[in-house]
């Protein structure tokens, strides 16, 4: 499963000092500038931090992506950073953006030690993450066992987790982080499968949460198969109802400091409650 949480990271920082500084920084934006302007500067830092700190990795730099990795995961990093480069050009043009530096990518020997990167608990599986402008991953060779190289790329091109941490990078990047859990991760399964034709299978639950647990809770709902899966159905319709250019103008409007409540309704014209029963009726009509 992709996994891109908008958290807090813990273990490798001292983020109380960090957001202290990142606070005192937001106080000099305008008013309406504030949230995306501590945001930006978060995201900043951060990358910074990433691209020149992680005392004992190593650098692997390629064309737009920046890999930092352990010493003896060198095949790995190279791995990580060919499925970056891959996917890199088509995701940036499908969302309209340029980033002015590289990607940074980090590659963590165990799903752990990714989890420990971030505080979560022991058991989460996730082969990437994706947090302020850094897109985390597990070292392939951790889940592909095959003995080949070339079908070890090929399976990591195809099912790992690129396609779907560099999109969320993306709408990052153009919405300024004013984008709510539920639209992220709709929009990246969505590129993944344009992309790679990944699909995560349908939940066996049946399970529906309202727009307010999407947009204020997505992270801690019980069954999140049905809240990855209830995403893609919403971006899904989106796409298929309201076409491209109707999302494309829905981020534009989040990026402006719309809500999404404003930004639906002024694109779609649906408000959040409307929207709500037609994705659920087009995913009824439409999806497996």
């Amino acid at each position: 499963m992709r996994i891109g949480h908008n958290i807090s990271i813990r273990g490798w920082l001292p983020w109380g000092l960090l957001l202290g500084l990142v606070v005192a920084l937001g106080a000099l934006f305008p008013q309406g500038m504030l949230a995306r302007g501590i945001y930006v500067v978060t995201r900043n830092l951060v990358s910074w931090y990433t691209v020149y700190g992680y005392p004992g990795y190593l650098t692997m730099t390629g064309k737009n992506v920046v890999v930092r990795y352990r010493p003896g995961d060198q095949a790995d990093a190279g791995l990580v950073l060919a499925g970056a480069e891959e996917y890199y050009g088509r995701v940036m043009a499908d969302f309209g953006v340029s980033p002015t530096g590289r990607v940074p990518v980090v590659v963590y020997p165990t799903a752990t030690s990714l989890n420990n990167s971030f505080g979560w608990a022991g058991d989460l599986n996730a082969m990437g993450a994706y947090w302020a402008g850094v897109i985390r991953v597990v070292a392939p060779s951790t889940w592909i066992d095959v003995g080949s190289p070339q079908v070890e790329r090929d399976i990591f091109f195809d099912e790992g987790p690129m396609a779907h941490e560099l999109t969320h990078f993306a709408v990052d990047e153009l919405t300024g982080g004013n984008c709510p859990r539920w639209l992220q991760e709709g929009l990246a399964q969505w590129e993944e499968m344009q992309l790679t034709g990944f699909q995560l299978p349908p939940p066996d639950s049946g399970t529906w949460y309202s727009m307010d647990d999407l947009s204020n809770h997505f992270d801690s709902l019980t069954d999140q198969s049905a809240a990855y899966y209830q995403s893609l159905a919403a971006v899904t319709y989106m796409y298929k109802h309201f076409g491209p250019d109707q999302v494309t103008n829905l981020l534009h409007r989040l990026r402006a400091g719309e809500s999404m409540e404003q930004a639906m309704s002024g694109t779609l014209g649906e408000k959040p409650a409307d929207f709500a029963v037609q994705y659920q009726k087009f995913a009824a009509a439409n999806l497996d």
